[in-house]
């Protein structure tokens, strides 16, 4: 197990600088000029030429690909991931909070998806070859061969443009600063994507439900049961 765990975290650290490799390189050609698109072409065209090597300078526009990269790679051994332009907040804080609202997602779809799947597996392989075990294996067919970034879509088309019940996206209403974010705004927002994800998150669960409920139903112990 200790060389198993050890094989695949060298790999995964293969994998990411490689990764880290590519995206410097990919930044370091690209014919877009860093500063103008982070500041934006209005304040750049406004701005002095001083000003722009100053903050070429100050982001590393300057320096050579490979030290670029090891000062990064160096910081990010340390802990430190950098500052991000966008957010002006450190990275590693826009990756929690941003994981913490991914983290919530997946885990009530995963509960959803695993407490209907079930019931409908349970249902469907106690009453095999009946109408509701046709009815759930063709609904569970469906949904697993369904893509889900077009059923996202179709959700969004019916509940939130059509009807107006839940946003369109984000996490939090717009324009509303974190302080005035209440636990209801978070619910209203949460609500559409979690039933999204456990919609079909349902078909596996429900399926391989089913076939195990077949089996026990099957087997000498149940049959010496009922006799």
């Amino acid at each position: 197990m200790t060389k198993y765990l050890a094989r695949h975290i060298v790999r995964f650290a293969l994998l990411m600088l490689a990764v880290g490799l590519v995206v410097f390189a990919l930044v370091s050609i690209s014919p877009i000029d860093p500063v103008q698109a982070n500041v934006g072409q209005a304040a750049y065209v406004n701005m002095s030429e001083a000003k722009r090597a100053q903050l070429a300078s100050y982001w590393g526009g300057d320096v050579p690909f490979w030290e670029r990269f090891a000062n990064w790679a160096g910081a990010l051994m340390q802990g430190d991931m950098g500052t991000s332009l966008r957010f002006n907040a450190p990275v590693s804080e826009v990756i929690a909070h941003r994981a913490a609202n991914s983290l919530a997602l997946m885990g009530i779809a995963w509960l959803l998806s695993g407490v209907l799947g079930f019931a409908l597996g349970v249902a469907a392989g106690a009453r095999r070859g009946g109408a509701l075990d046709r009815v759930v294996r063709s609904y569970c067919f469906l949904l697993a061969s369904t893509p889900t970034f077009w059923l996202g879509l179709l959700i969004l088309m019916v509940f939130a443009v059509q009807l107006g019940w839940f946003p369109i996206g984000f996490s939090v209403p717009i324009g509303v600063s974190a302080a005035d974010v209440t636990l209801a705004d978070a619910v209203h927002h949460l609500v559409l994507p979690a039933l999204t994800l456990s919609v079909t998150g349902v078909a596996n669960i429900a399926l391989h439900t089913r076939e195990k409920v077949v089996d026990v139903l099957e087997s000498d112990y149940v049959r010496f049961a009922r006799a």
